[in-house]
């Protein structure tokens, strides 16, 4: 039985992953750091502010400028969303589905809530779901389980009863540490070998969960 869903925002219900990619590789380019294009949805894709400081502090020495590095890409990634951003396909049908069915939803991002905050007001979300959870509210972000668990509680999850829908390796893995079932739909990237490991499902768009969601609860 599924009684609670926790999305993932950013490349699963909003189409904005492509302008986060941009960023890290516009950004990286400026700053003349080799391999950020080639790095991104294997180190970087999903994660909170202060693990991808780790991230670049790890890859380009603990002298490098990290914290500079991201004000910058932040400010580039506000000045993007400020523009028209599409929702994923099935995006609206899923939460309309599961609303209707009585499915409390959450969603967990990684970004934090000045950046995406906005966006999902904007785009009328807030009236759809039940709860945020922003990446700088929890301590360790993905895929760190702190995020999943924390959206949980706020809607009163059991986590044996809670998928987690996200597009990256990161959510699969958080939402898998968190206790529940981790489902991924392929944006730009395919799972890990560590995520495909311990994903529950693997799926191509939104509405391939709703079908999955009918057969766990016999609608």
């Amino acid at each position: 039985m599924i009684k609670y869903v926790i999305f993932d925002k950013d490349g699963t219900l909003i189409d904005t992953e492509p302008l986060f990619y941009k960023s890290w590789y516009t950004v990286g380019e400026k700053w003349k750091l080799p391999g950020m294009r080639e790095n991104y949805y294997s180190n970087i894709a999903g994660k909170s502010v202060l693990l991808s400081i780790e991230f670049l502090k790890e890859t380009f020495g603990e002298e490098f400028d990290a914290e500079g590095f991201m004000a910058e890409r932040l400010a580039l990634v506000n000045e993007m969303l400020a523009g028209d951003i599409e929702f994923k396909s099935g995006c609206l049908e899923i939460l309309e589905f599961l609303r209707s069915h009585g499915i409390k939803i959450a969603i967990a991002t990684s970004t934090a809530r000045d950046i995406a905050e906005p966006n999902i007001k904007r785009l009328g979300l807030c009236g759809r779901i039940d709860a945020v959870v922003f990446g700088d509210e929890v301590k360790f972000g993905k895929p760190y389980p702190d995020i999943f668990l924390e959206a949980g509680r706020r809607i009163g999850a059991v986590p044996e009863e809670t998928l987690v829908i996200g597009d990256a390796s990161f959510d699969i893995i958080g939402g898998y540490r968190a206790g529940m079932r981790s489902c991924m739909v392929i944006d730009h990237n395919p799972p890990s070998d560590e995520a495909r490991t311990i994903c529950y499902r693997v799926f191509n768009s939104l509405f391939e969960v709703i079908d999955l969601v009918k057969k766990e609860n016999n609608l």
